[in-house]
């Protein structure tokens, strides 16, 4: 087999041929490598994106369920709210109905105003309920006249007014003064309540209303309620309690008629019966029970007795002591005969 002869001239011009082949394919694998590194680097961006994409999503989702969160406590404290709201609202309309019953049922003033306090505190749920009266004199007094709560004890203690001084600054004496319902809906940092601060807190008092008890433009007095906790006189429950106190007003002025008007015709039938000076029986009431006595006797068959006393010189008493005197001794007459007689018997001036 023949061999193919290579001149060292050939040999020479190959030899460069092949180191430049070589070169070529290193350069080559060389770009081949940047352009795989600028790809892979690409890929690491595209992912690095994705997962700033993927984390400002997670970011939004999280500030939305927080969003959602926040709704959520807002929306179930409204509703909470809501139904505290709700139930004293209820309670003041049972509290309502309830006084009104006690208005129409209720004979003296005082059990009256007791009554309501005591269906404030029970009913209600409140801690303290009491009413005070306004006094015509100097000092312009508001006095307690009813309460309920053992709390009550501190309003006894301090004198209340509803003049403009240091006394009438409270809830109460505004109240009365303004012609307004005065309402600290937290006693701790309420300004108007500043004397007795110390006190109700003590006593767990934390929020009060003061309503006056108005009636044809005069105060009669006012209704003070306390709470043991802060906030919780409303705008609705404010007006329902109002309006309890108007009626409140309007039924202590009735009840206060009813008393005068039956005090008077007690006094007219005494002038109609009774002496005013000596308070004895006078001739008509004597002559009823005499006519009642003479008709008994002759029924069960017993005997009668009536005596008549005239006094001696009493012109004489009247010329010397003057007509004070004289009634100074009727008077003093007829309460020494009224001590010797039986209770069923009677001593009646015929003068």
């Amino acid at each position: 087999m023949s061999q193919k002869t290579v001149y060292p001239a050939d040999k020479n011009r190959r030899q460069p041929a092949a180191q430049s082949t070589d070169g070529a394919e290193g350069e080559s694998g060389l770009h081949e490598r940047v352009r795989a590194l600028e790809a892979e680097l690409e890929w690491l961006e595209r992912e690095h994106q994705r997962h700033l994409q993927i984390e400002r999503h997670l970011e939004s989702l999280v500030t939305e369920m927080h969003h959602q969160r926040e709704e959520l406590l807002a929306r179930n404290q409204e509703l909470t709210r809501s139904r505290e709201t709700h139930a004293h609202i209820t309670r003041a309309y049972q509290v309502q109905a309830s006084c009104n019953h006690a208005l129409l049922q209720a004979g003296s003033e005082t059990a009256l105003l007791t009554e309501v306090c005591r269906l404030m505190v029970e009913q209600g749920r409140f801690r303290l309920a009491w009413v005070g009266l306004v006094e015509d004199d100097e000092a312009c007094s508001i006095q307690p006249a009813a309460f309920f709560g053992k709390e009550a004890l501190f309003l006894t203690n301090y004198p209340m007014s509803y003049a403009d001084n240091s006394y009438g600054q409270g809830p109460s004496g505004r109240a009365v003064r303004e012609r307004r319902p005065v309402v600290c809906q937290d006693i701790a940092s309420s300004p108007i309540f500043s004397r007795l601060r110390a006190e109700a807190l003590a006593e767990g008092l934390l929020s009060c209303i003061s309503l006056p008890l108005i009636v044809d433009e005069r105060c009669l007095g006012v209704l003070g309620i306390y709470a043991d906790e802060r906030r919780v006189f409303d705008a609705e429950e404010v007006e329902l309690l109002v309006e309890l106190a108007q009626q409140l007003a309007f039924g202590l002025e009735a009840l206060r008629a009813r008393t005068e008007r039956s005090e008077a015709l007690e006094q007219i039938r005494r002038l109609a019966y009774f002496d005013p000076l000596t308070e004895l029986p006078n001739r008509r009431m004597f002559l009823e029970r005499l006519e009642q006595a003479i008709a008994q006797s002759e029924r069960e068959s017993q005997q009668l007795a009536l005596l008549f006393l005239d006094l001696d010189r009493f012109k004489d008493v009247n010329d010397t002591l003057g007509h004070e005197g004289g009634d100074a001794l009727l008077a003093a007459v007829g309460r020494r005969l009224r001590g010797c007689v039986r209770q069923a018997d009677t001593v009646a001036r015929l003068g």
